[in-house]
């Protein structure tokens, strides 16, 4: 009976998902999937990585980002700015998010490739959570859609995360920024790609890094914008 209440609840969550242009769920059989890859692989255990319930402070602090004052001023050019926690883990800083009167009306998403059971607590019901793989995430967001894109620990995880990071660009909308922290070695890679470069140029758009650490041998942020 539990498991059967489990995969109601699951189905209803990813059914709201899919309702939203934002996301494009393939087939019915792809839900099915979904369900199928949960029965298996089980919720993620807390032992994973150790990140996975970060709050909104923490991740803001290691971001070294204001979270909050970003979508707040997202709203002088969109009624429901659209936030993405790219590796959200359990959703605890989503949840925060949701839940500032501040925001109300914006678009909150969390993108993972294990499903949690903190997912369906009652303080994550206005956030709409997505399980994929990192190969998804341009199926499920369109070009153009996104206002804010972070990363507390998911991209650092990615492989060649630099052309993974430069791929998910398209998603956001003018002025909408990507900001995460990468390791070392994906960092000194990004900046041999892109720093030398004064703008990142895609499908007719501009992007500017705002921010990068180049302190030597640690993990650091990385803030990218796009400006027209």
């Amino acid at each position: 009976m539990q498991n059967k209440n489990i995969k109601s609840n699951l189905l209803r969550k990813v059914l709201r998902v899919s309702t939203n242009p934002l996301t494009v769920f393939r087939t019915e059989v792809s839900r099915k999937t979904i369900l199928g890859r949960h029965t298996v692989r089980q919720y993620s255990p807390n032992q994973f990585w150790g990140f996975e319930h970060s709050n909104l402070s923490q991740v803001q602090a290691n971001l070294k980002f204001n979270l909050v004052d970003h979508i707040s001023n997202s709203f002088k050019s969109t009624k429901s700015p659209v936030v993405v926690d790219f590796g959200c883990g359990m959703g605890t800083a989503l949840a925060s998010l949701s839940q500032r009167k501040e925001l109300l009306g914006a678009k909150f998403y969390g993108f993972a490739d294990l499903l949690y059971k903190e997912w369906f607590l009652s303080d994550r019901e206005k956030v709409n959570f997505i399980h994929g793989t990192v190969s998804d995430f341009n199926r499920y967001f369109k070009s153009n859609s996104v206002d804010l894109i972070y990363s507390h620990k998911g991209l650092k995880t990615v492989p060649n995360s630099p052309i993974y990071i430069f791929q998910m660009l398209s998603c956001l909308r003018k002025n909408g920024k990507l900001v995460t922290d990468l390791s070392f070695t994906h960092r000194k890679q990004f900046i041999d790609i892109f720093l030398k470069k004064e703008l990142i140029s895609l499908d007719g758009h501009n992007y500017k890094i705002e921010q990068i650490n180049t302190e030597q041998n640690k993990d650091g942020e990385l803030i990218i914008t796009r400006i027209n």
